[in-house]
């Protein structure tokens, strides 16, 4: 799956740490959560990259309970749909292939944006002739 720059920059930084992983090492590694001192900061120790993280729902629902935020998952791959259908420069074939097993018919739900996406590129071009 490719990558923006800014998510491979990202990944690059959370991986840092781990130089001495090989390939086949876990992007989120296992690990323990601990805290310490009087205000009782939380810290993540023990490491081991050739073990997966524990299960993701509980990793997700718990990071969504420390940024405050209500969404599902399936809301990340809907707004990463919506990103794509929004530029007019990515064609129907390509936002289907990098959404995996998106069919023409579900495709057919994000019409309206790739609509807007149409009227936008006619309006430039009327905005380049005046």
């Amino acid at each position: 799956m490719p990558l923006t720059r800014r998510a491979c920059a990202v990944l690059s930084f959370w991986l840092s740490p781990f130089s001495d992983a090989g390939t086949d090492a876990f992007l989120f590694p296992s690990h323990r959560v601990g805290v310490s001192g009087n205000d009782r900061t939380a810290y993540a120790y023990g490491f081991d990259p050739s073990r997966p993280a524990g299960e993701w729902k509980k990793a997700w629902s718990d990071a969504l309970r420390a940024a405050a935020l209500r969404c599902r998952w399936h809301d990340c791959r809907h707004s990463f749909v919506t990103r794509l259908v929004e530029n007019a420069a990515v064609s129907e074939e390509t936002t289907r292939a990098l959404a995996g097993h998106v069919s023409r018919k579900m495709l057919e739900r994000y019409s309206h944006i790739r609509l807007a996406a149409k009227q936008a590129a006619i309006q430039s071009l009327e905005a380049a002739v005046l």
